[in-house]
């Protein structure tokens, strides 16, 4: 496992169990706690979203009924919140945390940091 990286971004190797910090959970968890996370992880991203449509598409989620029982197993503990929304029919999901920082708009234009040119 990578330790260390040097000035020339060189990787610097030792066995794993030097390099986790102590008391790490390392199992492997199962196929249901990996799509919690995943969808949790994915709404992050997302902000505000569809959970069924935007969420499961954010890490490609399968299958659909495991993720529809994940949705509901985390908006049962509060880990994921319903939002409604003006902007169509489908049901909208947030994180507790999405809607917490800054909401005000910069008062500044986007600035467009790197454009692709093609030939």
């Amino acid at each position: 496992m990578c330790a260390d990286r040097t000035a020339g971004f060189a990787r610097l190797y030792d066995i794993t169990e030097r390099v986790l910090p102590p008391g790490l959970d390392t199992r492997e968890p199962s196929q249901m706690e990996a799509t919690r996370y995943l969808l949790k992880r994915g709404l992050d991203g997302l902000g505000v979203a569809t959970a069924i449509r935007d969420g499961r598409d954010y890490y490609r989620l399968k299958p659909r009924d495991q993720v529809k029982a994940a949705l509901s197993e985390l908006v049962d503990s509060a880990e994921i919140l319903r939002v409604t929304s003006t902007a169509g029919p489908n049901r909208r999901t947030r994180r507790p945390a999405t809607l917490d920082g800054d909401l005000t708009l910069p008062e500044h234009r986007p600035t467009l940091l790197a454009a692709v040119r093609t030939i």
